[in-house]
C-alpha cells in the first residue's frame, strides 16, 4: 500500500484458468457473490437466523445468463422457505415463469396509468398475460424455455407435474426447469417434428429443439394399432433422438391407480378398471352420472387424484416408471447445458 492506503483484491480459482481477479470478472458473478454475502456471511457473522432478515433485491436479472438466473431464483426460494422475507423487483419473464405456480410467492404487477401508479396482484392467467405485454415479452420467447413437454390438455399437465415431482424428488419444477404446453388432441394431425417436411403443418422443431411429446394411445384392446398420425409423430421424434411417450393404456388417466379413483367415488359397486377402459365408463359403472361429472371437470378430478399419489403407489403402474425415468433424464439434459 502507499500513503497508508491498503489495496487488496479477491481472487477466484477456476479450473484451467487458475486465479481470476474478482475485479476482472463479469458483473453477473459479482451479483451472485453479493447475494451470497448478504444471505450467508451476514447471518453467520451476526449469529442471526433467516427469519430476522428482510432482503430487498432490485432487478437481479441484469447481466445474468438465464440458466444462472434460474439457479439464483431457486436459491432465493429455498432461503425464503427457511424464514427469510424477500422483496424482489424484476422485468424478467424468467422470474415470472419460475414463481407463477408457487403458493409461497405473491406476484404484483406495478403499472403506470393516467391516474399514476397502479399495483395489482396477479391471480390469474389474464393478469400474467397483461404483465408480459407491459414487459414487452413476446409469445415466441417460449423458444428460450429449457425444454417443452407437449401435452394434450390442462389435466395432463397436472399429472405430469406431480409425477416429475415424485420421480425427481422435487428437484425439477415447471417454469424453472421445463414448460408444459398444450397441443390439443385434434391438432395432432397438423403438427410435425420433421424439419424437412414441406407440408403446410406446424413445425414443433422451430418452437423449441428440446421437447417431449405425450400422446394418449386411445387403444381399446391390446392388439389395436395406434393411428398413422401418432406413428408418424413418434417416428419423427425418434429420428431426432427425442422422446415421444405414447401411453401404455388408453389415456393418461389409466395411470391413475384404481384405489385412488375409488377413494373419491364412494360406492358399493366394485367393477374392474383395466388399462384399456375409459375412465368415464368406469366411474359411471360405479355411480350413475359420475363419469359425466368427471368429463365436465377433468382438472378438478386430476387435482384430487394427485393429492393421493406417492412414488410407492405409482411406480408399479403399467410402464410409468420406465417412462418417467426417461422423462427425468431428458429434463436433466435440458438443464445441464
Amino acid at each position: 500500500g502507499t500513503d497508508g492506503d491498503i489495496k487488496w483484491e479477491i481472487f477466484l480459482h477456476e479450473e484451467e484458468k487458475g486465479r481470476v481477479a474478482l475485479s476482472r470478472s463479469g458483473s453477473g458473478l459479482k451479483t451472485i457473490l453479493m447475494i451470497l454475502v448478504y444471505t450467508i456471511l451476514f447471518p453467520d457473522v451476526e449469529k442471526k437466523e433467516f427469519k430476522d432478515y428482510i432482503f430487498l433485491f432490485e432487478e437481479l436479472e441484469n447481466n445474468l445468463h438465464p440458466a444462472l438466473e434460474r439457479r439464483l431464483l431457486r436459491y432465493l426460494e429455498e432461503i425464503s422457505a427457511k424464514g427469510a422475507t424477500i422483496f424482489l423487483t424484476t422485468h424478467s419473464s424468467t422470474t415470472l415463469d419460475c414463481f407463477q405456480n408457487s403458493s409461497d410467492v405473491q406476484i404484483y404487477h406495478l403499472a403506470k396509468n393516467e391516474e399514476g401508479m397502479q399495483l395489482t396482484k396477479m391471480s390469474n392467467l389474464l393478469g400474467k398475460r397483461n404483465c408480459l405485454d407491459d414487459l414487452g415479452i413476446k409469445a415466441s420467447e417460449i423458444l428460450q424455455s429449457n425444454g417443452i413437454i407437449w401435452v394434450e390438455g390442462p389435466s395432463d399437465r397436472i399429472y405430469i407435474n406431480k409425477w416429475i415431482e415424485l420421480w425427481s424428488g422435487g428437484k425439477f419444477r415447471e417454469g424453472l426447469d421445463y414448460q408444459c404446453v398444450f397441443y390439443g388432441g385434434r391438432l395432432l394431425a397438423n403438427i410435425t417434428f420433421d424439419e424437412e417436411n414441406d407440408d403446410e403443418i406446424f413445425k414443433l422443431f422451430n418452437v423449441n429443439r428440446n421437447s417431449v411429446m405425450l400422446i394418449d394411445s386411445d387403444k381399446t384392446y391390446i392388439s389395436k394399432p395406434i393411428n398413422d398420425t401418432k406413428k408418424r409423430i413418434r417416428s419423427e421424434y425418434e429420428s431426432n433422438n427425442q422422446f415421444c411417450w405414447i401411453t401404455r393404456g388408453k389415456e393418461i388417466e389409466n395411470y391413475v391407480p384404481k384405489e385412488i379413483i375409488d377413494g373419491h367415488c364412494i360406492s358399493t359397486k366394485n367393477p374392474d378398471f383395466g388399462q384399456y377402459d375409459k375412465i368415464t365408463d368406469y366411474l359411471n359403472s360405479k355411480k350413475s352420472g359420475e363419469g359425466e361429472k368427471f368429463k365436465d371437470n377433468k382438472i378438478k378430478y386430476a387435482q384430487l387424484y394427485v393429492q393421493d399419489m406417492t412414488y410407492d403407489n405409482m411406480y408399479g403402474i403399467l410402464d410409468l416408471d420406465e417412462k418417467m425415468k426417461r422423462l427425468i433424464s431428458e429434463i436433466e439434459k435440458w438443464n445441464s447445458e
